[in-house]
């Protein structure tokens, strides 16, 4: 099985650092897996927080599922197998 891609809610979590956590305990070659979270927490003090943490794109809710589905065609476009 392959993963190209991690998407997440924050409340999920419940305290964010919890996916830290969790991320830097999964093996290593999902390390460099891209993540995309989205959540209803759009203050800029949360995306700063989900920066520090590893998260790559941060989508605030409500998303368009265009953005959504661009997102996931550029994390997925360069780790497809030739």
């Amino acid at each position: 099985m392959s993963l190209n891609l991690q998407s997440s809610d924050f409340e999920l979590f419940g305290l964010p650092e919890r996916f830290a956590q969790d991320r830097a305990a999964i093996d290593a070659r999902w390390k460099e897996l891209p993540v995309i979270m989205i959540t209803s927490r759009i203050a800029q003090k949360h995306r700063d927080h989900a920066a520090e943490l590893g998260v790559d794109h941060y989508l605030g809710k409500p998303y368009s599922e265009e953005d959504l589905l661009a997102l996931i065609g550029r994390y997925t476009a360069h780790s497809a197998p030739a």
